[in-house]
């Protein structure tokens, strides 16, 4: 019945208090008793025990469940049962945040051993062909995204080579580098700048990298 009372409360600003009433099967001096009733032992307990169990919840970050939240307000001396904790957790919304678990994802650089860094920021260089920038982006389209990859001249801001495809695999970054070789035909000794990902890594070092003399 209590819980009757309750819902008719928060419903009566939407709807007309006789409807709610007699939907619910209930008198309307009952719920007008109800409503002028002071709040009981219980009631007014529960609110307590529910400042408690917030801040308890708040200082452990969120992250513990029902059992083990129990466990630590009785640690702390605080009588209370598991299941009126329960409850009092979902009258209050005092609900677990679960975290997203970390996934380490195995890159090229776990396989392959890092160059060294011959350049840093700003990039520049005093001659062009000297220093090449490269990078990986996404555009999005009507008919999908494309991935456009550029390689550009670090002393003219020329882009050298590009090449555009629907996917960000080794071929892409192997043709923008192509491009760029067979149109500026560098001297040896040319740096190439890049992040440390599969298609770049893989463009320098794999089974091409011998007709790539210059990089």
């Amino acid at each position: 019945m209590q819980a009757r009372y309750a819902w008719i409360d928060g419903q009566r600003m939407t709807f007309p208090l006789t409807d709610l009433c007699r939907a619910l099967k209930v008198s309307l001096s009952g719920y007008h008793a109800w409503k002028r009733r002071p709040p009981s032992t219980r009631a007014t307990e529960d609110v307590k025990l529910a400042a408690v169990i917030a801040a308890t919840h708040r200082e452990l970050r969120e992250s513990y469940g029902n059992r083990r939240l129990w466990r630590e307000l009785r640690r702390r001396g605080i009588d209370c049962g598991r299941h009126r904790m329960d409850r009092l957790r979902r009258e209050f919304g005092l609900w677990t945040r679960r975290r997203r678990r970390f996934l380490r994802a195995r890159a090229a650089y776990q396989r392959t051993p890092a160059a060294p860094r011959l350049c840093s920021w700003p990039f520049a260089a005093p001659t062009p062909d000297r220093l090449w920038v490269g990078d990986i982006t996404r555009l999005p389209t009507r008919e999908g995204p494309l991935h456009f990859a550029a390689l550009i001249d670090a002393c003219s801001r020329r882009v050298v080579g590009w090449a555009m495809d629907n996917h960000q695999r080794l071929d892409l970054t192997e043709r923008a580098l192509d491009m760029a070789l067979q149109q500026r035909r560098p001297k040896p000794g040319l740096i190439l700048h890049h992040d440390r990902g599969s298609q770049y890594t893989g463009a320098v070092t794999g089974p091409k990298r011998r007709q790539r003399k210059s990089v």
